[in-house]
C-alpha cells in the first residue's frame, strides 16, 4: 500500500509538467480535476478491489520559475472489504534554469509521513537535501534532471521525432536519491469513441491541441533489476496538459481522466 500512495505524491508531476518545445515559456499555467480509479485491465491476484479519489493539479508560472501544487483524495478498497482513505498535498518550486528546487509533502496530517527538502543542479556536485522526516543528503549523479528540465528535453525529441528517451531525474516525492526513466513516444491517436461518456469541461479550449502517448517505466539506479519499479503511460498535449494518466504497479493498474481544466494567470515578474 505504500507503493501506492508514494506513487499519487510523486510520479504524476512528471507528466503534468510536459512542456511544448524547448522553451519555459510555452507551458499552459492551468488548473486541472481528475477522476482517480481503477483501470479497466487489471493483473491476476490484483492488490486492490477499488480505488476511487479527485487529483487537483495546479501549474503556475512565477517570475522565477514554476510552482506545482498537487492534491488528492481517494479511498482504497481492499480484497478483505475494507475503505482506506488517503489525503494528500505535494507542492514544488523549479527554477527556470533548473538548478535548484523545493519540495514538500503532507499526508493524512501525519508528521511522520512529511517530506520536505530541497536540491541543488550544478556540474558535478549535484545534491539533494532532506529536511524531514529526518536531516539526509543525497548525492545526485552527473546530467540528473529536474521534473521540468527533464520533460522539456524529452518533448524536444518528440517534436524531433524521437521514439525513446532515457534520463536520470530527481523528484523528491519520497526520501531517495535519483531514478531512471526510460520512456517510449508514439503519437497520439484520435480516439473514435470512448465508453466513458462523462462530459469534460474545457472552456479555455487548452485540450483541443496535438500531442503524444508516452510510456515511462521508473529504476532504481542503484539496483540492476529488468523489473521497473513502476510504469506509467498517459496522453500528453504539446501544452503540457495530460488528458489520462494510467498507472501500473504491479500489483493493480489505476487510471485519472481529466475531467475539468481551466487557464490561469502567470505570474510575471
Amino acid at each position: 500500500m505504500k507503493k501506492f500512495l508514494a506513487l499519487t505524491s510523486g510520479v504524476i508531476a512528471l507528466l503534468t509538467l510536459l512542456p511544448s518545445g524547448v522553451t519555459a515559456g510555452t507551458i499552459a499555467s492551468h488548473l486541472a480535476v481528475y477522476d482517480v480509479r481503477m483501470a479497466k485491465h487489471q493483473p491476476d491476484n490484483a492488490l486492490l478491489a477499488g480505488v476511487d479519489g479527485r487529483f487537483v493539479l495546479t501549474l503556475q508560472k512565477v517570475c522565477s520559475g514554476w510552482i506545482m501544487q498537487q492534491e488528492s483524495a481517494m479511498e482504497m478498497q481492499t480484497n478483505e472489504g475494507n475503505t482506506i482513505p488517503d489525503f494528500m498535498n505535494f507542492s514544488a518550486w523549479e527554477a527556470i534554469d533548473g538548478s535548484s528546487y523545493r519540495f514538500s509533502v503532507s499526508r493524512n496530517n501525519d508528521a511522520a509521513m512529511t517530506i520536505l527538502g530541497d536540491a541543488s543542479i550544478s556540474n558535478g556536485n549535484s545534491v539533494a537535501r532532506f529536511q524531514k522526516p529526518e536531516e539526509v543528503e543525497f548525492k545526485l549523479p552527473k546530467g540528473v534532471l529536474l521534473p521540468t528540465a527533464h520533460t522539456r528535453e524529452l518533448i524536444a525529441r518528440a517534436e524531433r521525432g524521437e521514439s525513446q528517451y532515457n534520463a536520470i531525474t530527481f523528484e523528491g516525492t519520497e526520501v531517495g536519491g535519483a531514478k531512471l526513466i526510460s520512456t517510449f513516444i508514439s503519437k497520439l491517436k484520435a480516439k473514435n469513441g470512448s465508453a466513458d461518456k462523462t462530459e469534460m469541461v474545457d472552456d479555455d479550449n487548452l485540450t483541443k491541441r496535438p500531442g503524444w502517448t508516452v510510456h515511462i517505466a521508473y529504476f532504481d539506479p542503484e539496483t540492476p533489476s529488468p523489473e521497473p519499479l513502476y510504469e506509467i503511460e498517459s496522453d500528453v498535449l504539446d501544452n503540457g496538459v495530460a488528458t489520462r494518466i494510467q498507472i501500473n504497479l504491479g500489483g493493480f493498474n489505476s487510471e485519472m481522466i481529466l475531467r475539468q481544466i481551466k487557464s490561469i494567470p502567470e505570474n510575471g515578474c
